[in-house]
């Protein structure tokens, strides 16, 4: 316990209950876990920053944040401008990514900062809106094509939704077609994109130097593909009882599921607070 300076969890399956919301529970176990230890606690997640920081404002912390899957890392969760690491899918692969899109009929999401710039209203939209609490800049295709035309339109990261066979073609496309990204399925209907050379882990190395940690001193929580390098980075990697196997498979430790206030549970256990 002594070794442990960071704790370092997912957000969505991870520590949000079944209303995708921090209960009280996790929220006033966290409080006391960095009162008594003086802990940094951050999340690593694939929001973007204003998503994160309204988690932290819940439990009254401004700590660090690793958005978008590790493609942007601030010090400080409310100043975007605090940015220790930034890397963005160019305007290149954005226009392809954003044209093979149209042509398959998908909802198309592009997150830069704190901007979120979607090519229309829709369910999936409506969706996203509801599970991150957060509203998009613009839902107007407008926006979108004339950061296309001026080559100007950069993202951390590219979120597109639909149904599952037209996932599978667009999957493939990028597979077969364009270079310097890689993509993370989080659900059937869902395809994550971000830059290649960016995850979680990477994200947190970023801060070693800022908050002097190493490995050895970092505590992960996690539940999906997205999380198995953090977990494997950190000396103590813990999945939630809902992860995926293959996360199972690299965490050393296995907690409650995330309805059930898992991550909770084990920081109390962990950190003997009664």
């Amino acid at each position: 316990m002594e070794s442990i300076k960071i704790i370092c969890s997912d957000i969505d399956g991870t520590i949000l209950n079944s209303n995708r919301e921090l209960s009280d529970f996790t929220i006033e176990t966290v409080k006391q876990v960095i009162l008594r230890n003086e802990i940094q606690f951050i999340f690593a997640s694939s929001r973007m920053p204003a998503s994160i920081h309204k988690l932290y404002e819940k439990i009254g912390i401004n700590p660090p944040s690793i958005s978008y899957n590790g493609a942007l890392v601030l010090l400080k969760s409310s100043d975007i401008s605090s940015f220790v690491f930034s890397k963005t899918i160019g305007s290149r692969n954005t226009k392809a990514l954003f044209e093979k899109a149209e042509i398959l009929d998908l909802h198309i999401s592009l997150y830069t900062f704190n901007n979120w710039l979607s090519n229309r209203s829709d369910f999936w939209l409506e969706r996203e809106i509801t599970n991150t609490k957060t509203i998009p800049n613009s839902v107007e295709k407008s926006a979108i094509l004339s950061g296309l035309e001026n080559n100007t339109l950069n993202s951390h990261k590219i979120m597109c939704m639909g149904e599952s066979y037209k996932i599978d073609k667009l999957q493939l496309y990028i597979e077969e077609s364009l270079s310097g990204l890689q993509s993370y399925r989080s659900k059937d209907t869902y395809l994550e994109i971000a830059p290649k050379g960016t995850n979680k882990a990477i994200g947190l190395k970023k801060l070693e130097k800022h908050l002097k940690f190493s490995s050895e001193n970092v505590l992960a929580f996690g539940d999906n593909i997205n999380d198995i390098e953090l977990l494997e980075y950190s000396k103590i990697g813990v999945s939630v009882s809902n992860a995926s196997q293959i996360t199972k498979s690299v965490s050393r430790i296995e907690t409650d599921s995330n309805v059930l206030d898992g991550v909770a549970k084990y920081l109390q256990q962990f950190f003997n607070i009664r």
